[in-house]
């Protein structure tokens, strides 16, 4: 039975559609698929807390990527942050660009999925600690605003 899930993440409000196979979860959204396996059954007449999932395999991008970034630092208030682990698509601003409130500034893949950053806030690009084509974890700051 196909389920229809609707979130919000950083703002950002998803749908989707889930359908289960025994452990294994089919996601569906705009068109585009991907299968989750769980790593552990839950009883079916019991809500689960939190499921373990283990995402399939990423396909590495056709491009090297980019040397990776040197230590990651920690997010300050205005810093542009990862909502989820995933690899940088695009930066879409450049050093000492002046950003608007909600303006796109970073586009990057999870789950298979494009995913849009825009800013909390407007500011001055003071830093950026990504490239394309680097991996990022959830909450690592990835442009800093000034």
């Amino acid at each position: 039975m196909k389920k229809n899930i609707k979130f919000e993440l950083d703002g950002k409000k998803f749908s989707v559609d889930v359908e289960r196979d025994g452990d294994v979860l089919k996601i569906e959204r705009d068109g585009e698929s991907i299968l989750v396996n769980l790593l552990e059954s839950s009883k079916p007449k019991q809500r689960p807390q939190a499921a373990p999932v283990a995402a399939a395999p990423v396909q590495a991008p056709t491009a090297a990527p980019a040397a990776p970034a040197a230590a990651t630092p920690i997010a300050g208030a205005g810093d542009i942050i990862a909502p989820m682990t995933g690899i940088i698509k695009q930066i879409k601003v450049s050093k000492g660009d002046v950003v608007k409130e909600s303006q796109l500034v970073v586009v990057m893949e999870a789950m298979k999925m494009d995913i849009e950053i825009l800013a909390r806030q407007a500011g001055t690009v003071a830093d950026i600690y990504f490239v394309p084509g680097n991996n990022v974890k959830e909450n690592d700051p990835i442009i800093k605003l000034s």
